[in-house]
């Protein structure tokens, strides 16, 4: 089972940067890659920030994923 790393950045509601993270997963469809991560964040877990809520936007990416592409979680991290 293939791992891939997800890459996370985090921009304040201005729209400004603020932080990066990331987490491995073996999913192998985004859909469920996407499914994963607002399942954490409903958990409030926020891969390479402080757990907790906060009210940033999230854009995940995956460079190694065979079908990756990007996706936006507004105003949800």
């Amino acid at each position: 089972m293939k791992t891939y790393t997800i890459k996370v950045t985090y921009f304040k509601p201005s729209g400004k940067f603020y932080a990066e993270g990331e987490y491995e997963t073996f999913l192998d469809h985004m859909f469920e890659v996407f499914e994963e991560f607002e399942e954490m964040l409903k958990k409030g877990v926020r891969p390479g920030l402080v757990n907790g809520h906060s009210n940033f936007t999230a854009v995940l990416d995956c460079d190694n994923h065979p079908f990756g592409y990007p996706a936006a979680f507004i105003g949800k991290a």
